[in-house]
């Protein structure tokens, strides 16, 4: 057996993606309305943003030593959706416990406010000094033609719902179904799959792996917030974190236009990063932006947690290691897996690299 000795390297640079905290649902079922009232799908909560605030103490130091930040000490991008936008707030506090306010203004001019529609409102948010995240409204900013944060939707990229009809229509994805269906924890899923969702027309026989992972994704977000204790024996939450990893890493990001959407541009910033001056980059994203990246460079299946941190790091002899929340990955970059060449990984991962992804993501009629 090999055993990699790490402890020692010193990194010169990181560029780190960055998953939001803790979240309502994306989509209420009938429990999730019960659970959690007129408390808005897809949000950052209090505690998601504790999490991520608590995250970028425990994680990164970028300040003096005195909790103040220099701005032009690192580069950071991130989505427009509020659960992300609540989360840079929260990361920025987190990380420049002094001067986050002067931080989060500057960042909010140079970066958000391309993005926004409404300028009264903007000017509301940065006079806010911040103190009151959840008061604030962040629906007002929009990214249009989204591939860096949401390539794979379809608003983006129409020739990913021609795939998706393609993939859930096959025999293959037919015939995953039916071994879903016929494990020994399937039939206590359904049970809770119909407490959840009482009012369903779904049966035993026509629910699908799609199905159950979003019935899990919205179970994972309930007991993370600490609304419901759902009581899963060990091999039902095997079962069902299976097939959550399943959804993603066997269908979502499973063919090479999937991968071409979600990734070209986001590995064109990364191999910016990896020359930039500064040595700390961020990417605020999604769980989405994770599982891309990770179904292209490990073999391995990971979960992506919630505040989750997939971390690039280069030492001063260029070569990379990767990390998913302090835990090395063994990478496809080089046959060791690990202190791979930096030239050798950015050949690899270029391959995911369309430059015409725009046009070839649109339906020819």
């Amino acid at each position: 057996m090999i055993v990699f000795i790490l402890l020692t390297i010193i990194y010169s640079k990181q560029v780190s993606f960055l998953r939001h905290g803790i979240r309502s649902p994306n989509d209420y079922n009938e429990q999730d309305k019960e659970l959690w009232g007129d408390y808005p799908q897809g949000y950052l909560t209090q505690k998601g943003f504790d999490q991520v605030k608590q995250m970028a103490n425990n994680n990164f130091t970028i300040h003096d030593g005195s909790g103040i930040c220099n701005y032009d000490s690192f580069h950071m991008i991130s989505s427009a959706k509020p659960r992300v936008i609540h989360s840079v707030i929260a990361f920025i506090q987190g990380l420049c416990p002094q001067n986050y306010n002067e931080i989060l203004v500057q960042y909010f001019r140079e970066y958000y406010e391309q993005y926004s529609t409404d300028p009264q409102n903007f000017n509301k948010i940065i006079n806010s000094n911040f103190s009151e995240p959840f008061s604030l409204n962040f629906e007002t900013f929009k990214m249009k033609n989204d591939f860096m944060f949401h390539g794979h939707k379809s608003e983006q990229c129409p020739l990913m719902d021609v795939l998706d009809d393609a993939i859930y229509s096959s025999s293959e994805y037919n015939e995953i179904n039916k071994q879903v269906r016929q494990h020994s924890q399937f039939n206590n899923t359904f049970k809770l799959f119909k407490m959840c969702n009482p009012n369903s027309n779904v049966t035993q026989d026509s629910i699908t792996i799609t199905q159950l992972k979003k019935l899990y994704s919205n179970i994972l977000c309930n007991e993370a917030q600490g609304l419901y204790d759902y009581k899963l024996n060990q091999e039902q939450v095997e079962y069902l974190m299976n097939i959550f990893k399943f959804q993603y890493f066997g269908i979502d990001y499973s063919q090479p236009l999937q991968h071409q959407a979600t990734l070209s541009y986001i590995l064109k910033w990364l191999f910016q990063e990896f020359y930039s001056e500064v040595e700390e980059s961020f990417f605020y994203g999604h769980d989405d932006n994770q599982y891309a990246l990770l179904s292209v460079i490990t073999k391995e299946w990971p979960y992506v947690k919630f505040a989750g941190r997939l971390q690039f790091k280069i030492n001063n002899d260029d070569q990379i290691n990767v990390f998913l929340d302090d835990r090395l990955l063994i990478t496809n970059f080089c046959n060791e897996g690990v202190n791979c060449k930096l030239s050798d990984s950015i050949k690899y991962l270029n391959k995911y690299i369309n430059p015409n992804i725009e046009r070839d993501c649109q339906l020819i009629i």
